[in-house]
């Protein structure tokens, strides 16, 4: 059996292949493993104040996802935060989304954080 994967950074789509030319094998998510998925990462909006949730489209299908707090490291993509550093609280999906939420170190509250789901079709 052939599996390759190309995976991509966030904003850049990747595919899945598995053994192209193979008639043996069991559906996944309605996908035989004859066919090529494509996939794509979807990010949700900064929140300060709640959860951030990232959804798939409606054509699509969650197959993982995950968040990211206002860490205070250069390059941190949360430049309007401050200094509401923080740690992912909670990072699950949410019907056809992903959801997460940040508590700041000093537990006086959210901190900043982004939700991205991996959507795939």
């Amino acid at each position: 059996m052939i599996l390759a994967m190309l995976v991509g950074l966030v904003g850049v789509a990747f595919v899945i292949a598995y053994n192209p030319g193979g008639t043996a094998n069991p559906a996944v998510f309605g996908h035989s493993f004859n066919e090529v998925v494509s996939c794509g990462v979807v990010q949700g909006p900064i929140t300060t104040t709640a959860a951030s949730v990232a959804s798939c489209a409606s054509d699509e299908y969650l197959l993982g996802g995950g968040g990211q707090c206002e860490t205070g490291i250069s390059g941190d993509p949360f430049p309007s935060c401050g200094t509401n550093l923080g740690f992912l609280h909670d990072s699950h999906p949410a019907g056809n989304a992903w959801q997460a939420n940040c508590f700041r170190h000093d537990n006086s509250g959210e901190s900043c954080v982004q939700a991205y789901a991996i959507c795939c079709k």
